[in-house]
């Protein structure tokens, strides 16, 4: 996840630029007004360098809430905490407003997920450098396909490839894309009811999973997968997976109740 940089306020920063420049300025006199600045710049850059690698710690915190915890209410109460911090023109303003649609979806929000990332889109749309477009495109087709909105979904999922092919695959960015559009491309397959040759690649992604999160959501398009084939088996065994490792998160409440109705 990306850092932070933390900011309450404009007054606030203009007041905090305002100290600094007088204590500096009365500290150093024989400095004068241009030396004086610079040293402010450069308190400046070691301060903004410390505030982000504490907001790094402190995001890493927020990310285990949903992705280790499988907690989406206490993922969105962390980033609605970080987003009143934040200018709404801070480069990670976005960031932190595309996590808090992860979590909508992952508490059964969709509809305000959707409604989040589509919002975002348009912001982004044409802005140069927004690397974030790719993220919010997969995670609307994702929020689609969930409510069978298939045509809809479909089109959020062209465009996401487009924007992903245009990163290098030699680089971590790139790489990471085009890893979580393979399992985008899993997931639009099992829903449309093309799901030929899923099983073993989810079960592959399964066992590469990078947190209990994402092998939850996995296991969730395997009991689809199983659901449609008619394997109740391996459908009862995906169920009792997400109800006892999904925690709080809206499937696992959904799976709970299909165990008890069968």
């Amino acid at each position: 996840m990306l850092s932070l940089c933390f900011v309450s306020s404009a007054a606030a920063v203009a007041v905090s630029a305002a100290v600094l420049i007088a204590v500096a300025f009365f500290a150093f006199p024989s400095l004068g007004i241009l030396y004086t600045l610079l040293l402010l710049l450069i308190v400046e850059l070691f301060s903004s360098g410390l505030i982000r690698r504490i907001s790094m710690k402190e995001l890493s915190k927020i990310g285990s809430a949903l992705f280790e915890r499988c907690d989406p209410d206490a993922y969105i109460h962390e980033n609605e905490r970080l987003l009143r911090r934040l200018f709404r023109r801070s480069r990670y303003y976005a960031t932190v407003k595309s996590n808090l649609a992860v979590g909508y979806y992952s508490r059964g929000e969709v509809e305000r997920g959707v409604a989040l990332c589509q919002e975002l889109i348009q912001e982004k749309e044409g802005t140069p450098g927004a690397s974030i477009l790719p993220i919010l495109y997969m995670n609307l087709c994702t929020m689609l396909l969930s409510q069978s909105r298939l045509e809809e979904a479909e089109t959020s999922f062209h465009r996401a490839y487009e924007l992903v092919v245009k990163f290098p695959e030699n680089t971590p960015v790139g790489r990471q894309y085009r890893w979580q559009m393979n399992l985008l491309e899993l997931r639009r397959r099992v829903m449309n009811g093309a799901p030929s040759d899923c099983e073993a690649q989810l079960l592959q992604r399964f066992t590469r999973a990078a947190s209990p999160y994402e092998k939850v959501n996995i296991q969730h398009l395997l009991s689809i997968l199983y659901r449609q084939n008619g394997e109740e088996g391996k459908y009862l065994a995906s169920l009792r997976y997400i109800a006892e490792n999904g925690n709080c998160l809206y499937i696992a409440k959904e799976a709970v109740k299909s165990l008890e109705e069968l």
